[in-house]
């Protein structure tokens, strides 16, 4: 150690570790001092029990009922979400979507749905609860609309007389409809149908099942290769170095001595 201290270069690493060090440590006791967190401020209590989410659990709904539901959710876009037959959607949407509003006032169209010219829609069925489902919507605009196609989010509830109603609308985060530049190819009527359901948790398709297999086979069969060559080539080696041996062996007996 007298050695190292001899040295100008580990005695300027030793100084500098040593302000690093006082520094942290100034700034720790300043942090307990002034910044305690920790202090009694007077926080109001409650005995109330903390309210904790808990995830619903998943279900799958007898096929009539989600049938059900999907005609309902196609009959709320085609008349609420287009503004045609608006009176109609009345009774397709929940109390919480009405917002208070009569049906006389539902029916003059400025209702709290966000409008879409839509020609044909394809449903992907996000989640299945006892009492809620969670829908995916594609729509594509009706030609000449000048927009994108858009997803949107529906939520629906089970209402009081048991059948589904549609309880939210909003267009999915980061998809945006508008686009004064939108092709007409993009905006042709029929390209989706008016009604699909995609469930999620379909069966996976096997020649993706493949990949991830011939992927995990690579890291056997690679190293296999490259192991078994290296043999090859060592016993070829051997072999050639052995007949070498063997031949000046028979040239060194054979020679006059």
């Amino acid at each position: 150690m007298a050695g190292r201290l001899s040295s100008p270069r580990f005695r300027r690493r030793l100084l500098r570790l040593g302000v690093v060090l006082a520094a942290a440590s100034v700034a720790a006791v300043v942090s307990i001092l002034f910044w305690d967190t920790g202090k009694d401020y007077d926080l109001p209590l409650s005995n109330r029990p903390a309210v904790v989410y808990e995830q619903p659990e998943q279900v799958r709904l007898p096929d009539a009922e989600r049938k059900e539901a999907i005609r309902t959710a196609s009959r709320f876009v085609e008349t609420a979400v287009t503004r045609e037959r608006t009176q109609e959607s009345f009774e397709l949407v929940s109390e919480d979507l009405r917002q208070g509003l009569t049906r006389e006032e539902w029916a003059s169209g400025n209702i709290p749905v966000q409008p879409y010219p839509v020609d044909g829609a394809r449903w992907k069925l996000d989640y299945q609860y006892a009492n809620e489902i969670g829908l995916q919507v594609y729509v594509v605009p009706k030609a000449g609309a000048q927009l994108r196609p858009m997803v949107f989010l529906m939520t629906m509830r089970k209402g009081p007389q048991g059948s589904w109603l549609v309880d939210s609308w909003v267009p999915r985060p980061g998809s945006d409809g508008s686009d004064s530049a939108a092709p007409a190819a993009a905006t042709s009527g029929g390209i989706v149908p008016p009604l699909q359901l995609v469930e999620n948790g379909g069966k996976i398709s096997r020649v993706w099942l493949a990949v991830p297999i011939a992927l995990l086979s690579l890291v056997f069969i690679v190293p296999a290769v490259v192991m078994t060559r290296e043999r090859l080539r060592v016993r070829r080696a051997e072999r050639a170095y052995a007949a070498e041996s063997a031949r000046r062996a028979s040239s060194s007996s054979s020679s006059p001595s």
